[in-house]
């Protein structure tokens, strides 16, 4: 990615305008996450007159963008842990313990997402004119990406774990489904996120032969 970011500033003197008096521009990941999610195709175009500027930006956070798009769900109330915490309405005690859950778009945007995330380096790539097309990207993410319903929002997947934590978990999906691709792969590390998920997981498939602790980075 560093080369991305060193030759925005040999655009910068090819073309002859400068940069820093642009680079006040505020934009953030939410402000791309939400023109993604409402369909806005103009926001690109608005975070300035300067094509130049608008490809810095996106450029910036295309990588985290794609990451965080990719994840969809629900995040409501826990109710259960409410009840163990005790929680009362109105009690006062700060935000409510909550859950993501997945929702009917959850896988869907999923496959979108990984199918999107192929052309990246082609995308991302600078032509002979000096040119990325990262636009493109910008727009598959609007037109491919399903209609959110009300409750769906957009969720930060949780920091990757380890690398040997990943092959271990990984080793753990192939034991239970041999012939899983790489997609169906994505899935299962999607859906079993989290220590508790994968501590779930192994106790319901009654694996009792394994230790926990090689597949939980806590």
């Amino acid at each position: 990615m560093n080369l991305i970011y060193s030759d925005i500033f040999e655009i910068e003197k090819e073309n002859n305008f400068n940069l820093e008096q642009e680079n006040d521009i505020e934009i953030s990941i939410n402000d791309f996450l939400n023109a993604i999610k409402n369909k806005d195709i103009e926001f690109y175009k608005k975070i300035s007159d300067n094509e130049n500027i608008r490809e810095k930006k996106l450029l910036s956070c295309i990588y985290p963008l794609l990451r965080w798009a990719s994840c969809v769900g629900a995040n409501k109330i826990d109710w259960l842990e409410a009840k163990k915490q005790g929680r009362k309405k109105g009690d006062k005690k700060g935000p409510w313990p909550s859950k993501i859950y997945d929702t009917e778009n959850t896988i869907y945007n999923l496959l979108v997402c990984n199918d999107i995330n192929e052309n990246f380096w082609i995308l991302t790539k600078r032509d002979n004119s000096g040119k990325t097309h990262i636009y493109l990207l910008y727009l598959m993410m609007i037109y491919f990406l399903p209609n959110f319903n009300k409750e769906e929002e957009f969720i930060w997947l949780p920091k990757p774990k380890s690398k040997k934590i990943k092959e271990k978990v990984d080793e753990l999906f192939l034991k239970i489904y041999p012939d899983a691709n790489e997609i169906e792969l994505n899935i299962l590390r999607k859906k079993y996120n989290t220590p508790e998920k994968i501590r779930e997981l192994i106790q319901f498939l009654g694996l009792n032969n394994i230790s926990e602790k090689d597949f939980i980075d806590e």
